[in-house]
């Protein structure tokens, strides 16, 4: 008996399958680990700039402030509002009333001490999941933890 080489129908008909399928789901699986990323920069950029307030207080010797806009989703440090929030994040802000204004931006003042105003921003995902980034207003401390359910 003489063997050819080669493939048969049915070998070719499954990888077709098996690569019609990864490619259906691979994008599915890009947005939502996309989403994921984002979300946890966010988080680690948001308490990243609050950290940057906080030292150029106490560095400086002059108050500084995080300033957050919730109606364009934008935030920074002192009136630059450099870094923009993903459209998938919703953000709770819990400050001292004297820090709101009436255009949408809250804020975060921290003292040259190390005390701060205080507040909680709470950064939450579509999924219902999310984090709580927390300021101390004794120390100005910044910690984040998971959303409590």
């Amino acid at each position: 008996m003489r063997r050819q080489d080669g493939f048969t129908l049915v070998e070719l008909l499954v990888v077709m399958t098996i690569s019609v399928v990864a490619v259906g789901v691979i994008p599915f699986a890009y947005g939502k680990l996309r989403e994921v990323i984002d979300y946890q920069d966010a988080v680690r950029t948001v308490a990243t700039e609050l950290r940057t307030a906080r030292y150029l207080a106490v560095s400086t010797g002059q108050t500084s402030r995080f300033d957050l806009n919730l109606k364009d989703r934008q935030f920074g440090v002192n009136g630059r509002m450099t870094r923009k929030l993903p459209d998938h994040v919703e953000v709770i802000a819990n400050v001292a009333s004297r820090e709101v204004a009436g255009n949408g931006n809250v804020g975060i003042v921290f003292l040259p001490e190390g005390g701060a105003t205080g507040g909680s921003l709470k950064m939450v995902r579509r999924s219902g999941g999310g984090a709580t980034i927390t300021v101390d207003w004794l120390t100005g401390q910044i910690s984040n933890a998971p959303l409590q359910p």
